[in-house]
């Protein structure tokens, strides 16, 4: 399990999570969302075949095809739980606004309760 320790959708800030499936077989991938007290507030799954990628997007983003729309409402300060079947899944996570789909900041993904560094 992994985790965005920062989420946001706002009137016009998003955030995608796109990860990709390295292993030879299909997984399972999912995303829980969960507010600032944290609250579960939604998620969603999908079995990804061998190779290919997914987007799991807080809200829509112009220009972005996302697989998934959690459709969060407005979240200032949540997180993400992202979870998968397979162990060759690799994930990233950044911000965008979703009238330009233009991304404008790159999140940190923390394995368990560690990141980068520890």
């Amino acid at each position: 399990m992994r985790t965005v320790p920062v989420l946001i959708n706002g009137a016009s800030l998003r955030t995608v999570i796109g990860c990709t499936n390295g292993d030879t077989g299909s997984v399972t991938i999912g995303v829980d969302v969960y507010g600032a007290a944290g609250a579960y507030v939604t998620g969603n799954s999908l079995t990804v075949s061998a190779g290919s990628t997914v987007l799991f997007g807080t809200g829509s983003v112009t220009d972005m095809s996302l697989d998934v729309n959690l459709a969060t409402g407005i979240i200032s300060k949540g997180h993400a739980r992202v979870f998968a079947s397979g162990s060759k899944v690799l994930c990233s996570a950044f911000l965008a606004d979703g009238a330009s789909g233009v991304p404008s900041a790159s999140l940190t993904i923390a394995k368990k309760f560690s990141q980068k560094g520890d």
